[in-house]
């Protein structure tokens, strides 16, 4: 079929008879090796997964599709993870959103723009070192068509409302305008019990409103990109005791950002990118009782991050990157004074790939960065690092890769680990911040073998990790309330198995995607030791009765997690969907369940403090149902028909 595709492609090339009046055109046709893709390709270190050749699209949200894609989990609130690390760095078209999380980043994402995810466990040295769980980059369609067109998604449900949308209009064949909404309102129940406090019973509302305009410019040889985002979120937690006393917490933060973005394409051998990002972050707390709010705290944050690559390819087996990077970020505390002042990163990089056989791809770099935090009480820490990857993969044949992946990262503490003001967390367990905090360091070697079978693709992956002054939560009991801080550890050990399928049965309506990890964490520090086993599993199914109509069901299950204190018990979260399409899918309604099997998520967590148990449990009454209504406007089909050409001859 790809074959047919491309001559007929070539066939449709017009041709010109010669006469008196005119001059014959003469082309030349160069041989051009086109080879099928599959659904999900493994190159080595980098999986992709490729939604545009995924036959059922019966996502309605980023959220959802990520659950879709090997080697990631995604929790009952969006947070995706790699092997259980939530250390990972989301990237948007190669591009960083800043400090904001992962699901607040796909939130903004509407599914039918996502064109491919790639999951690097082992990221090259092109990237900031900064997250040991990888990287997820997700690339969204070139805007090829001519027309106005967009994108609608609305939600209500027991659980929450949300609207969402977007609307993009090419003026020409090069300026294109891009502009989407997105707002959430939520809302859930919590009821917690331990043997430290009383038992209560919470509700927690939270609000986010997203705001994004911009405008592209391409033509053939460069891009450049302007970006405008705005977002607002609150969340809001009422919590009454069993002895009647009422506890109400605020947290609230506006995020705004500018950013440019500019690619050149010099020649076949010459190509450039930089790219730089602005961002204002003001942030409040508040804790106290529902009359009055007495705790107050509240930073300011002002940004920046530039990046500029180039990559050189002097011949056909060689491809070499060079960049440099800069990340500053200044501080101002409203109410205290011993507070970070600012953290400045800058980091500059080399990276080599080299094709030794048509089989044999070897790849590495070397990356440089220069970190600094400075605080108000004249406390300075400077670190001068190298990280450093390498890898090896081989291809046994078209359908079987084998990898061996060596890196060095780093996890430096997150900005709410550094701020020190507390946070509550519910269930009188409050997290305070400590900016005395360091980065911690993780080497990890992977090995990695994967087979297609027809449609099917299976991977298993073998890993050890070693991360020396490992960022983990202490826990210590004051009048009634559990406190958590913040602090290095001497060190954490993991090995373990990620296994991974992806089958397409009974002709394509049946698409299963599912992976287990399986892993053995020991945390040590002074005097404090903890080790155990951990075994987490998600799945995702979906089964197509008519081309329209669909049904999707989701499970995502783990054993306890552990932790230099305790352990976290195992919990059940899952969804069920039934989807039904009309007029080429330009209208879709779907009905969700969530937890139909179970009555919402219960966690348990066990801690030993000073050598004695202490037990907690908070049960996340979160079973609802919600109604999906999804509208596509404009010419998509036109999009679709270019998509194809794009993908296929330009490997986009």
């Amino acid at each position: 079929m790809i074959c047919s595709l491309a001559l007929s492609m070539l066939s449709a090339i017009p041709q010109t008879q010669a006469t008196n009046d005119t001059v014959k055109h003469v082309v030349n046709l160069k041989e051009v090796n086109i080879t099928a893709s599959h659904k999900i390709d493994d190159k080595g270190g980098k999986i992709v997964y490729n939604a545009y050749l995924d036959k059922v699209r019966s996502e309605t949200s980023a959220i959802e599709l990520m659950r879709k894609v090997p080697m990631l989990s995604v929790d009952m609130n969006g947070n995706v993870s790699i092997r259980g690390n939530s250390n990972i760095k989301i990237l948007v078209n190669g591009h960083s959103y800043g400090i904001l999380s992962s699901t607040q980043i796909l939130e903004q994402l509407s599914p039918a723009d996502i064109q491919k995810v790639e999951v690097m466990t082992t990221p090259g040295a092109k990237y900031e070192a900064q997250g040991t769980g990888g990287i997820v980059n997700i690339i969204t369609h070139r805007r090829m068509y001519f027309k106005s067109s967009g994108y609608l998604n609305t939600g209500v449900g027991t659980k929450g409302s949300h609207l969402m949308g977007n609307f993009n209009y090419a003026v020409d064949k090069h300026w294109a305008f891009q502009n989407s909404f997105y707002g959430l309102f939520g809302y859930s129940e919590t009821t917690s019990n331990s043997n430290f406090s009383d038992s209560k019973d919470g509700k927690n509302t939270s609000q986010i409103y997203c705001l994004q305009t911009g405008a592209l410019r391409s033509d053939n040889k460069s891009i450049l990109n302007l970006k405008l985002l705005y977002m607002y979120q609150g969340a809001f937690y009422k919590e009454k005791l069993a002895s009647g006393e009422n506890k109400k917490t605020n947290n609230e933060y506006h995020y705004l950002s500018a950013s440019i973005d500019y690619s050149w394409t010099a020649s076949e051998i010459v190509k450039m990118n930089a790219q730089t990002q602005w961002y204002y972050l003001p942030t409040r707390n508040k804790i106290g009782d529902w009359d009055n709010l007495e705790n107050k705290t509240g930073t300011y944050i002002l940004g920046q991050m530039s990046q500029i690559d180039c990559t050189l390819k002097p011949w056909q087996k060689l491809e070499f990157d060079v960049g440099l990077s800069n990340n500053y970020s200044h501080f101002k505390d409203v109410y205290r004074s011993t507070m970070i002042r600012y953290i400045n990163n800058l980091g500059a990089y080399s990276e080599l790939k080299y094709e030794a056989t048509p089989l044999l791809t070897i790849n590495g770099g070397l990356r440089y960065e220069y970190y600094h935090i400075d605080t108000d009480l004249k406390r300075k820490r400077k670190y001068n690092d190298l990280f450093y990857n390498l890898g090896i993969n081989y291809k046994t044949s078209p359908f079987c890769t084998l990898s061996l992946l060596f890196s060095r990262r780093t996890d430096r503490p997150t900005y709410s680990t550094l701020l020190s003001e507390g946070n509550y967390q519910g269930g009188n367990v409050i997290l305070y911040g400590n900016s005395n905090v360091e980065s911690s360091y993780s080497y990890l070697l992977e090995a990695g073998t994967s087979l297609y079978v027809g449609d099917c693709f299976f991977k298993i992956s073998p890993y050890y990790r070693y991360t020396d002054k490992s960022i983990s939560l202490m826990v210590q009991k004051d009048n009634n309330v559990m406190q958590q801080y913040a602090v290095n550890i001497d060190g954490c050990h993991s090995w373990g198995s990620e296994i991974w399928s992806t089958l397409v049965l009974m002709n394509g309506k049946l698409n299963f995607n599912g992976g287990m990890d399986i892993k053995y964490k020991k945390l040590k520090d002074h005097g404090i030791s903890n080790s155990g086993w951990q075994l987490q599993y998600s799945m995702n199914v979906t089964y197509r009765f008519f081309q329209t109509l669909y049904v999707n069901c989701y499970g995502s299950w783990q054993n306890r997690k552990i932790y230099l204190q305790g352990s976290e018990n195992s919990y059940l979260y899952s969804n069920l969907s039934v989807q039904k399409s009309w007029h080429d899918d330009h209208y879709r309604l779907a009905l969700s369940v969530d937890n139909p099997f179970s009555n919402g998520v219960n966690v348990k967590r066990d801690y030993c403090i000073d050598g004695k148990e202490y037990h907690s449990s908070i049960r996340y009454r979160n079973t609802g149902i919600r109604v999906f209504f999804i509208y596509k406007f404009g010419k998509h089909d036109m999009e679709k028909d270019m998509q194809i050409e794009q993908n296929i001859l330009n490997n986009y």
